[in-house]
């Protein structure tokens, strides 16, 4: 995504577990090398503080169709969003919260990562949210653009895929794997692995799953 409004893609990443409030960005220059890293900062809606204190994840997409960048934050149980341009010599104010239906129960899950894609390619930008089961498990879901003026509306969400309780997902990301014009999921998995014998040191898997669009 293009960050910063300069027409090249830049890198964004989530923090480590001791900085609940920073991520990191990667500027394109011109000659298409990177500059060194940079630690930015986040802050929360006035009186409120982050849910989640484990380690952020963050993305960014024109989210209210005013031609910039905006920052997308997830919270446990919601999304923060912070309107773009940014001052990136001061901590990025997330101003707006994009409630999510079905909401996340604190203790029953959490929200754990999403993607802006276009899915029902409509023009607009749609949300696809990967919840956590407590454990493992989840959802992956997909939340409809519903085009209502300024930050985005979303319609509830639909499952799109469904993880048993034995497997867990690292992460997954939308894009058109299999070139036919339409957005795939690509899913990375974590499972356990059945064992014969209950003293049997517990093994395990990890793969790369393709979903494509039906």
């Amino acid at each position: 995504m293009d960050f910063d409004g300069d027409g090249r893609l830049d890198l964004l990443s989530g923090s480590n577990c001791c900085d609940p409030l920073g991520f990191v960005f990667f500027r394109r220059r011109e000659d298409g090398g990177w500059e060194p890293l940079r630690h930015l900062k986040v802050r929360p809606p006035s009186n409120e503080a982050p849910v989640d204190l484990v380690r952020s994840f963050v993305t960014a997409a024109d989210w209210d169709g005013d031609g910039l960048s905006d920052l997308l934050w997830r919270e446990h149980g919601a999304i923060l969003v912070a309107p773009g341009p940014f001052n990136d010599a001061k901590p990025i104010v997330l101003a707006r919260r994009l409630e999510i239906s079905p909401k996340v129960v604190p203790g029953e899950g959490s929200l754990a990562d999403f993607a802006v894609a276009d899915w029902d390619r409509d023009g607009k930008p749609d949300l696809l949210v990967r919840s956590e089961a407590r454990g493992m498990g989840g959802t992956i879901r997909w939340h409809r653009n519903l085009g209502a003026p300024g930050l985005t509306k979303l319609a509830k969400g639909m499952v799109m895929v469904e993880f048993p309780g034995d497997q867990s997902i690292e992460g997954f990301c939308v894009c058109d794997w299999n070139a036919d014009g339409r957005p795939d999921l690509v899913v990375t998995r974590f499972e356990r692995l059945p064992t014969k014998n209950p003293l049997e040191r517990q093994q395990y898997r990890e793969s790369v799953w393709f979903y494509p669009r039906s």
